[in-house]
Order: C-alpha cells, then sequence, then structure tokens
C-alpha cells in the first residue's frame, strides 16, 4: 500500500491541509477499505478525499476565524509574515501562498486596514513594497495559533504518532514528485 500512496499525484500548499488529508484517507481506509479494491479505486478514493478534507479543513478555519474578522487565506498571510519577522516582499509572499499579486493585495488591504500589517517601502526601490507584522498582530496571532491547534486535534483524534508520521511522509512525497512535475 505503501508503494501506492508514494506514487500518487495530488498536490496542495497548506502543510496542514496536506497532514489532514491523509490522516483523513487513512482514517476511511482503515474504517471500510475492502482488500479487493485495486490501485485505480485506491488513487481515485485517496484523491477525492484530499479534496473533501482540503474543503473541510477551509470550512472549519473559515469558521473559527469568522469571530476576528478573519478567514483562512488571511491566516496564511499572517503566518507566513510571522515566520518572517523581517518583512517579506509582496511579490515572495504571494509566491509562496500560490495566489497572483491582486489577490494578496486585497488581503493586505484587508489586514492593513485592521492594523495587523504595515507594508514599507524599500530604500532602495520605493515602488517595491514589503510587509511586516504589527504588534496588534503578535497577540492575535497567538488566538489564532491556538484555533487551529484545537481543530488539528479534533482532526487527528485517535491516531498514534506512527500514523501521522507515516502519513505525513506520504503526502511529503507526493508534493516532491508534484514538484518535479512543475520543473519539467
Amino acid at each position: 500500500m505503501r508503494n501506492y500512496l508514494t506514487e500518487l499525484v495530488s498536490y496542495t500548499i497548506e502543510k496542514d491541509i496536506i497532514l489532514s488529508q491523509v490522516i483523513y484517507f487513512f482514517q476511511r481506509m482503515k474504517s471500510r477499505h475492502e482488500p479487493s479494491a485495486g490501485p485505480a479505486a485506491m488513487r481515485r478514493e485517496l484523491s477525492q478525499a484530499i479534496g473533501e478534507v482540503s474543503r473541510a479543513w477551509r470550512y472549519e478555519m473559515n469558521r473559527a476565524l469568522k469571530p476576528f474578522g478573519l478567514n483562512l487565506s488571511m491566516r496564511q498571510v499572517l503566518v507566513q509574515l510571522q515566520r518572517n519577522p523581517e518583512g517579506l516582499m509582496q511579490r515572495d509572499l504571494a509566491r509562496r501562498l500560490g495566489i497572483e499579486g491582486p489577490t494578496l493585495v486585497r488581503l493586505l488591504d484587508q489586514l492593513e486596514q485592521k492594523e495587523w500589517i504595515r507594508r514599507l517601502a524599500t530604500e532602495h526601490d520605493r515602488r517595491c513594497k514589503y510587509s511586516v507584522l504589527t504588534p496588534k498582530a503578535a497577540e492575535q496571532l497567538q488566538i489564532i495559533e491556538k484555533l487551529s491547534k484545537k481543530l488539528r486535534d479534533r482532526m487527528m483524534r485517535g491516531l498514534t504518532d506512527a500514523e501521522i508520521g507515516d502519513g505525513l511522509n506520504v503526502m511529503k512525497q507526493i508534493r516532491n514528485n508534484l514538484d518535479e512535475c512543475l520543473e519539467e
């Protein structure tokens, strides 16, 4: 089964989503997998599970973030900026998130209105902007991370560390396979 899974090609950006998709798949496979199902059926089922779990993760995160006036896309911007405290150029941030520039600009506008980020011009080229978190965002990110952890814990309930590790390894291989496809 492991060889089959490592050959599967599916893709998603968010690490939490990747892990949750594999876990969801393994839970479904444990509860209803028939030994007679062939590789094509398992590939199809895993592909469907990836989409279903991705949508479920997005829905649940959006529901949890709504009271803060946020959504999952805004959370992803904030998390990237938190991981890069010196700030990120807008083009680099868009690339890391896998979104187009205009989409990012709308997200940054909303976060700037909330005073969670600041956009600053670079010293050498005032046309280039980079974004940084504000102290107000740092406080909110602690709350957001608690919400994310709570959802991850609920989602992974009943799984052993070994199962989570196996699922993560499978998804990393799938992502690597897709990255190679993009390079071709």
